[in-house]
């Protein structure tokens, strides 16, 4: 006899409803769109951080160079923007303070290559030990940095080395590989020679495939307000970095906690230029704080206080070299709303980008004699 099967039911489900599957997919979505964030936050947090690091290993350099040395190193080595005598001429390209600094950054495999005359400060304009051998009517210490090579020497291999990067130089959240068309070389000087000036002029080159691999620096030094031109008013608010100076620590009457002494300088947009900018470590100057701070981008800014009227206190940054999309003379950097700084003494700080700019200005000086009332920090 055959026997009877009962019916079987629906067979039971292996997968997903389209529905489910929809609403799965948008929880998932909905947690990623809440970490990415997060993430975003953390590795920014991480690259803001190294910047600080890297602030506080420049000053750490200039500390220990003052101590070995007894006096800070030289803003920067150039000649002055007038006539030099019958017979000389020069390109006006300078250096910097960074090769000074290279074998108290751990770098002594580039300042092996560099040539010892561009960090003599000593070799100062019209200097008697005569013309460098090969190049055309450069004196030691005022010839441009790529003609220190004269062939004769392979000791030295100045122009290669200015390509490097040199990691404490570069903040990780700049952007590295941006086409630059315009690199900053030096500011024009005003006052007598002994001032030492920077004024607010500035000379540049516009840059080609190979002029744009040149070592960056995101990283200068502060020159002060408005750095030292022959105007007590203004010389007053002078920085730690001057051309040839040779001053040392003992100098910030202002105290070392409450004297700028290097800035993010990330430069950006030069519409007079028509092109981006760039700082490059060989030869980039100190800047000075005039430009101000993001924030104070197209404002017209007036100190009420009437002990500063001799510093021509007023300001207008609504027009002209100082537009909103013209500020690459400014102290900048890519963190969100702030801006670092090394200090004297060594600390690293973050000024909101609309800390008061008179404020910032007395912060840029070294000796001005102006007591803050209120902390940026």
């Amino acid at each position: 006899m055959s026997s009877i099967r009962a019916p079987r039911g629906p067979a039971p489900r292996t997968g997903f409803t389209l529905i489910e599957l929809l609403v799965v997919i948008a929880i998932i979505a909905i947690l990623v769109s809440l970490l990415l964030p997060a993430v975003q936050q953390a590795r920014e947090a991480a690259r803001k951080s190294q910047c600080q690091n890297n602030l506080k290993q420049l000053a750490l350099a200039v500390h220990n160079f003052e101590s070995a040395r007894k006096k800070l190193p030289a803003g920067w080595l150039m000649n002055r923007d007038v006539t030099f005598p019958s017979g000389y001429g020069t390109s006006g390209q300078g250096t910097s303070l960074f090769p000074q600094l290279m074998p108290y950054l751990d770098q002594m495999t580039v300042a092996d290559k560099l040539h010892a005359d561009m960090s003599n400060v000593d070799l100062g304009p019209w200097n008697a030990s005569g013309p460098v051998p090969g190049v055309w009517g450069g004196l030691r210490g005022e010839a441009a940095w790529w003609d220190y090579d004269d062939g004769d020497d392979t000791t030295y291999d100045t122009w290669t080395t200015a390509f490097a990067k040199i990691p404490t130089l570069l903040c990780p959240s700049a952007e590295e590989n941006t086409p630059m068309d315009l690199y900053l070389t030096h500011y024009g000087t005003y006052g007598d020679e002994a001032s030492g000036g920077a004024g607010q002029s500035l000379d540049g080159f516009y840059s080609d495939s190979t002029l744009e691999r040149l070592g960056r620096t995101n990283y200068l030094g502060v020159n002060g307000w408005y750095g030292r031109v022959g105007i007590s008013g203004v010389d007053k608010r002078s920085g730690f970095f001057n051309r040839r100076d040779k001053i040392g620590f003992q100098s910030a009457r202002d105290g070392l906690t409450q004297s700028l002494l290097f800035g993010e300088a990330s430069g950006t947009r030069c519409v007079a230029y028509d092109g981006e900018t760039a700082f490059q470590w060989i030869s980039s100057p100190p800047l000075h704080g005039f430009a101000g701070l993001k924030g104070h981008a197209g404002k017209n800014l007036y100190d009420p206080r009437p002990a500063n009227y001799d510093v021509y206190w007023i300001v207008d940054f609504s027009s002209g070299w100082h537009e909103p999309e013209d500020d690459f003379m400014r102290f900048q950097g890519d963190h969100l709303g702030v801006t670092q700084f090394a200090m004297g003494d060594g600390s690293v700080q973050s000024l909101s980008d609309n800390t008061d700019y008179f404020l910032f200005a007395d912060l840029c000086g070294i000796k001005d004699g102006d007591v803050l009332e209120t902390t940026p920090f």
